[in-house]
């Protein structure tokens, strides 16, 4: 692993944030909102990272997805309650406040994705 700025990546990052805050801004419900901004997100987190640091795409790919359900493990804890941020708008929109195996499926499938675009686009080895 090492520290270098890839502009491919950052934006990449961009267009994902974009299309996230335009996401949380209109659609308030549904699969856009739910399900698909689940899937984006991992795509926005692995680009943020890809866009500093230098690594094999199979690494990344492992460590957002853990960050993920990691992320997802707290909310089925209910640490936002805990932490007494149930009514702060910023904390519930990035720790999330509800629990959900179908956002773990959309988060495998969107580093699935953006670890096989990356693959073909940047032409890495595998593993």
């Amino acid at each position: 692993m090492k520290i270098s700025f890839n502009s491919n990546y950052l934006m990449l990052f961009l267009v994902i944030l974009i299309l996230e805050l335009g996401l949380a801004l209109w659609i308030q419900n549904g699969f856009l909102r739910v399900t698909f901004g689940d899937f984006l997100v991992v795509i926005l987190v692995y680009a943020a990272a890809r866009s500093i640091i230098h690594i094999k795409p199979i690494y990344m790919a492992i460590a957002v997805l853990i960050f993920a359900i990691g992320v997802e493990t707290l909310q089925y804890f209910k640490l936002i309650n805990l932490l007494g941020l149930e009514n702060n708008m910023l904390a519930r929109l990035v720790l999330g406040n509800t629990f959900s195996f179908q956002d773990i499926f959309a988060y495998i499938l969107g580093v699935t994705v953006i670890y096989f675009i990356d693959l073909k686009t940047f032409e890495h080895e595998p593993f």
